[in-house]
């Protein structure tokens, strides 16, 4: 039972004030839990690079993975140089439910040093060509703002609307998230899409 005085004895022997256990106690819930939702995409050795990021996230405690898409095949788009060449092979495409204390902008910055981590070439090129690895923070679901707000700007992600590749791997792990400028559903947004071919994979 917490004492109605004003000072407690500790473990050690030391006493600590109401207001420093008030302090302490405040600040446990500075940082609830957000689950934030993320689309992963590789076209250089995918099978193994995506299989590398599975295991290095199941090793983190913070962010956690909570959740991972079925892994679709997909066409690469926008891979055309300045010539009008074309380069990179097929994708393999998916997203993940993260849960951590991070802000949007400190998982952003978390994810591209993942990238780094697992070989991501930073040359002006890697939008045309090979890809180890692509992490995109898409949407974040906040239990402090329940309509999907975010205060980054970026958020939710504008590929989000733009490409099935993106929209279909989420509705996979967020069916029911609401898109809070479209206040769609994932699933509905996803459902749009159609005509287009994004075969399942296995790892």
């Amino acid at each position: 039972m917490v004492s109605t005085g004003t000072a407690q004895e500790a473990p050690g022997g030391y006493t600590l004030s109401e207001k420093q256990i008030n302090a302490a106690q405040s600040t446990m819930h500075i940082n609830p839990a957000m689950q934030a939702l993320v689309a992963v995409g590789s076209n250089e050795n995918a099978q193994t690079n995506i299989a590398r990021l599975l295991a290095r996230l199941r090793a983190t405690g913070d962010p956690a993975l909570v959740n991972i898409s079925r892994v679709y095949r997909t066409e690469a788009v926008n891979t055309q140089d300045d010539l009008g060449k074309s380069h990179g092979g097929s994708y393999l495409n998916a997203a993940l439910v993260l849960e951590t204390s991070l802000s949007p902008a400190q998982l952003k910055e978390w994810l591209r040093r993942i990238e780094d981590e697992l070989g991501r070439r930073r040359n002006g090129s890697d939008k045309t060509g090979a890809v180890a690895i692509d992490l995109d923070l898409i949407l974040v679901h906040d239990p402090l703002q329940p309509s999907l707000e975010s205060n980054t700007p970026v958020l939710p992600h504008p590929d989000l609307l733009r490409f099935a590749h993106v929209a279909v791997p989420c509705a996979d792990v967020a069916p029911d998230w609401i898109h809070p400028t479209e206040h769609r559903t994932l699933r509905a947004i996803a459902d749009g899409f159609t005509n287009t071919e994004m075969e399942i994979v296995s790892l």
